[in-house]
């Protein structure tokens, strides 16, 4: 009796243990995550294209932080919204070329990532799919910050127009 009351109390223990350090780690991605400005772009997909499950038609589209690790795509013909859930891959923002990249899997491109002032993000969706052979990329174009003053400045992708498939 006193071994299985001893393991239950070292069981609760790990797992407040685990707990607090998924806490901490937790709070510290959304700390590192709002420090980033808040900045819309706008961007021209020449072709239909899924975040997940949800098919999303060709078009121009603003796309916007909702909040922190979620990306809004609002498509400006439709005024229809959709929302990606994504997951830091890189916090090198100051390099990093703003841009869409889809992966094709079975004739379809998927929204696998998004490179903006907040780094390069990963679609949480697209974990556990895999890869693919090829990939296309859609460049942004900075909008100036909704709330941030000292936010960095609007630029112009090199080698690449907006709009245009890239890589392919």
């Amino acid at each position: 009796m006193k071994m299985a009351r001893a393991f239950i109390v070292g069981f609760f223990l790990v797992a407040i243990s685990i707990a607090a350090f998924l806490l901490v780690a937790s709070a510290m991605a959304v700390g590192q995550a709002t420090d980033a400005p808040r900045q819309s772009a706008t961007a021209h997909i020449p072709y239909d294209f899924w975040i997940g499950a949800i098919n999303l038609p060709a078009g121009d589209y603003t796309i916007s932080p909702d909040v922190d690790l979620v990306v809004r795509f609002h498509n400006v013909k439709t005024k229809e919204d959709e929302v990606a859930y994504l997951v830091p891959a890189s916090d090198n923002a100051a390099t990093v070329e703003r841009k869409l990249v889809f992966v094709v899997r079975e004739g379809k491109r998927y929204l696998r990532e998004v490179w903006s002032a907040r780094g390069r993000q990963i679609v949480n969706s697209e974990f556990d799919l895999p890869a693919g052979t090829r990939t296309s990329e859609v460049r942004l174009v900075a909008h100036k910050p909704k709330s941030s003053e000292d936010a960095a400045p609007e630029s112009e992708p090199a080698n690449c127009a907006v709009g245009q498939v890239c890589a392919e």
